[in-house]
């Protein structure tokens, strides 16, 4: 047990240097904000299984202005699309503002972006559009994304705001599921978490121009249209398995995410140090037990089969049953189980031999003492 809890203490002196040196093998966008999920996440993009969101239609707006943006509103109001959101905020007016304003006036079940900035616990609205006090027919959500640190991945996706004046603000996503699927909405709300975590991996979207919405117009009848500039640099992100995705994809993730109830949950980390104590205790019980030749071969075999076993685990956990558990301590653990096998055992060496050097000495003294120092 004594063992047990000096590889625990390594490990969790490491636990910092192992996670940056695994992001960089990994490529990971941000060294400093790194999970295990990230691995997975990838591990699983790259696979050959794909899936095709056509529930949701993404219209890159390009380099066009504030004319195309209301031709395509225009146009998508003949569509019957279920919703549309649009991720561009209009700031300042401009001249001839008034197709823009008559297109946005008349979109169907249209949400528009707020950006909001942080006090303390809640938030107060900094970035909206010029008319947002003049036109009551959108719905506004914030486009606000989550991650924790300035620079971080983003992993989650919030579900409301809490506003400096008591109210709550929906996110960018809530305010699109109000309009596409209130139970959904409903049903987020209801388990009370402040952030949901997004599923990236393995899932595409149809992504069209002003010339597909001109030629093809069916193909955006009943679909949530998302609106956006998947070229803009100020609105790249880096996430688990893109340094660089659009604000706009973020979106749309989380809505994919959302709309297929694919609710994830964390293991606590005690979960992680219990299943960390459990398998490096059991290697470190075979080093101590087995006392034939091959006890260092058997030993290593070990190591491997639990550190795959919890790997290969962990994984289906996170794809198959949306269970995130970050198992790092627990293969540290298993790594530098024998390495404190070692540690321990050349600790206990070097008492041992300070032992009998200082009885050596006193006994060296002892015969050098004559009868009446002695007594």
């Amino acid at each position: 047990m004594g063992i047990t809890i000096l590889a625990f203490a390594l490990s969790v002196a490491l636990a910092a240097p192992f996670s940056a040196s695994t992001s960089a093998i990994f490529s990971s966008p941000e060294k400093n904000d790194f999970t295990l999920s990230d691995i997975y996440a990838q591990i699983a993009n790259d696979r050959a299984v794909r899936k095709l969101d056509d529930r949701i239609a993404i219209l890159d707006i390009g380099h066009g202005g504030r004319e195309e943006i209301a031709e395509m509103l225009e146009i998508l109001t003949l569509c019957g699309p279920s919703a549309i959101g649009l991720d561009v905020n209009f700031e300042e007016a401009r001249e001839n503002d008034n197709r823009l304003l008559n297109a946005i006036s008349n979109a169907p079940e249209l949400v528009l972006p707020l950006g909001v900035t942080a006090i303390g616990n809640s938030f107060k609205i900094s970035d909206k559009p010029f008319f947002y006090d003049s036109i009551k027919n959108p719905s506004y959500g914030v486009i606000n994304l989550t991650t924790l640190s300035g620079k971080g991945n983003i992993r989650e996706f919030t579900v409301n705001f809490p506003m400096a004046n008591g109210e709550e603000s929906p996110s960018f996503v809530t305010a699109l599921l109000g309009k596409i699927a209130p139970d959904i909405k409903d049903e987020l709300l209801r388990r009370g978490r402040r952030n949901e975590i997004s599923a990236y991996h393995s899932r595409e979207y149809n992504i069209y121009d002003l010339n597909d919405l001109l030629e093809a117009p069916e193909k955006f009848t009943d679909k949530v249209v998302l609106i956006g500039a998947l070229d803009d640099a100020s609105d790249m992100h880096a996430t688990p398995i893109n340094s660089y995705m659009p604000g706009v994809m973020i979106h749309a993730h989380a809505l994919s995410t959302a709309l297929d109830r694919d609710w994830y949950i964390s293991l606590p980390k005690w979960a992680d140090y219990l299943i960390a104590f459990v398998l490096c205790f059991l290697i470190i019980l075979a080093t101590v037990g087995i006392r034939n030749g091959i006890r260092g071969l058997l030993v290593r075999i070990l190591q491997v089969i639990l550190a795959y076993a919890a790997v290969r685990i962990v994984y289906s956990l996170f794809i198959d049953n949306h269970v995130i558990c970050n198992f790092s301590t627990t293969l540290l653990m298993i790594a530098f189980g024998l390495f404190a096998v070692d540690i321990w055992n050349g600790i206990a060496s070097l008492i041992n031999l300070t032992s009998r050097q200082i009885k050596s000495l006193k006994n060296k003294k002892n015969k050098n003492l004559t009868c009446e120092n002695l007594f």
